[in-house]
């Protein structure tokens, strides 16, 4: 943007023109009216000089030379007197564009701020281009230098490749250990992408509709950084939905309690969203827990608000400013979390909890789907970052995994067996096995287990007994093999 302050001016070979018909009242005015601009630059300041000559071509002896910014008709911001005097001036004076010692020396001052004599570059310190760790991460300052010392704040500061840059584990859904496919059914929770549980509840004389979760495949250059999102399908709005009624999907975020909130402490959700419903509504809520144990505090539900959700992904943040820690309670168990809820459909008791300002339905048939999604501390949304599968699954598999095929161990007595194997990742507690048929082999038979409990974790290694296994087919001290039934999960959840 041209500036009257601009060293760099450039010119117009062979211009001349005249002051406008107002003239030009005194020698401080700073807006100087010309009869036409046509031809001046205007992404430079320019400098005229004014009664060099007069009406006639002639010499007079009396000028002043005036610089300015082109606007319109005339030349605004102007720096009076320039050369020779500033003076007020009758409309019709002749005004030129000349190459003038102003402009030569104003051009010499601008290459010798930065340059030598000889035409070689000074060392000059720069101060005023360094960028803040803060503009790194939001990715705003792409221009300035990026110091050693603004890398290490974005690091201090947003922690990347941790719970601040994204607390959020599988938030691509990218690991769906329990399949693919699944259907709910009323008051019932499920995992269905790892880490996520869903919770539908019609509420008292109420009925749901028929709901399924489905993890799709993104269609190429839909969403940079993903393959994958997460939908959920309804037939329709449900029927009589009563007044506890409430459907969430939520992530509970190990430690995020005691690692993400406290007094001004904000946290940032950002995700992707769109519905084929027409005017589906979609809401988000923060629970702050303290755990189990001892007299651990009572959580705390932080509002958030809603979008009306379009049939084209949209991303869509929110800011949410946690609560104080300072006179609160963690329970002894070491499982405090913080919570993260989408609401697809909630009654008005749920409505405060979104900042909606009534219920909202299923509203109709469709789907509704979500990716990218992301938690960062602080007040920016930063852009989404992806982790490499293999991250994702060891993240994920601290909570569940699937049982093995096959376990070996060794018979104890005719009914009982112990086995051992190793989890790879240290599973955040002692798990519980899916439930169902496991079977006990032995070159002989296969009978059904009628009990089957984990002793000991230790580490990664897992050790677990059967008892009473029906028939008393084995022999002590023989080897024995366990075979789990169909989609066994080991459970280590929050």
């Amino acid at each position: 943007m041209a500036n009257s302050l601009d060293k760099f001016r450039k010119g117009v070979a062979q211009w001349s023109g005249n002051i406008g018909s107002a003239g030009i009242s005194d020698a401080v005015v700073k807006t100087v009216p010309l009869a036409s601009t046509s031809g001046l630059p205007t992404d430079t300041a320019v400098m005229i000089t004014v009664n060099r000559v007069d009406t006639n071509g002639k010499k007079t002896g009396n000028y002043e030379g005036i610089v300015g910014v082109v606007s319109g008709s005339s030349l605004i911001d102007c720096i009076r007197g320039v050369e020779g005097t500033a003076q007020a001036w009758t409309g019709g004076t002749v005004v030129e564009v000349l190459h003038t010692a102003s402009n030569i020396n104003e051009l010499i001052d601008g290459i010798l701020a930065e340059h030598n004599q000889d035409g070689t570059h000074k060392d000059t310190l720069v101060t005023s281009l360094k960028a803040t760790g803060a503009e790194i991460n939001t990715g705003t300052e792409d221009a300035k230098i990026v110091t050693p010392k603004a890398i290490a704040d974005s690091w201090i500061n947003n922690g990347y490749n941790s719970l601040s840059r994204q607390a959020i584990i599988n938030g691509n859904f990218d690991v769906w250990q329990r399949g693919t496919s699944f259907s709910i059914t009323d008051s019932t929770d499920i995992f269905s992408s790892d880490r996520f549980l869903e919770y539908h509840r019609a509420g008292s004389g109420g009925t749901l509709p028929t709901l399924t979760r489905t993890r799709e495949s993104l269609t190429a250059g839909d969403l940079y950084n993903s393959f994958y999102y997460s939908r959920l399908t309804t037939n329709g709005a449900g029927t009589t939905l009563g007044t506890n009624a409430l459907a969430n999907i939520k992530q509970r975020i190990e430690f995020g309690t005691r690692l993400l909130c406290g007094d001004g402490k904000k946290v940032t959700l950002s995700f992707w969203a769109r519905s084929s419903i027409a005017n589906k509504k979609l809401g988000v809520s923060l629970n702050q827990t303290y755990g189990t144990g001892g007299s651990p505090s009572a959580s705390e539900t932080i509002s958030g608000t809603n979008w009306t959700l379009t049939s084209t992904w949209t991303k869509y943040t929110y800011t949410f400013t946690t609560n104080t820690l300072v006179g609160k309670t963690f329970g002894t168990a070491n499982n405090d979390y913080l919570e993260i809820y989408f609401f697809y459909m909630w009654a008005d008791q749920y409505k405060a909890n979104v900042g909606a300002a009534s219920a909202e339905t299923y509203v109709g048939s469709g789907n509704i789907d979500i990716a990218q999604v992301q938690l960062c501390a602080g007040d920016v949304a930063l852009p989404f970052m992806p982790k490499s599968y293999e991250d994702e699954l060891r993240a994920c598999q601290r909570y569940a995994r699937p049982f093995p095929s096959v376990v070996v161990g060794q018979a104890w007595s005719t009914s009982g067996a112990y086995y051992s194997f190793s989890t790879g990742i240290q599973m955040r507690a002692t798990p519980t096995f899916s439930a169902g048929q496991y079977q006990t082999s032995t070159a002989a038979s296969t009978a059904a287990n009628a009990t089957l409990d984990v002793t000991s974790m230790v580490g990664n290694t897992i050790r677990f007994d059967t008892t009473a296994v029906a028939g008393s087919p084995l022999t002590a001290g023989h080897a024995t093999m366990l075979t789990p039934p169909a989609g066994a999960m080991l459970e280590a959840e929050l």
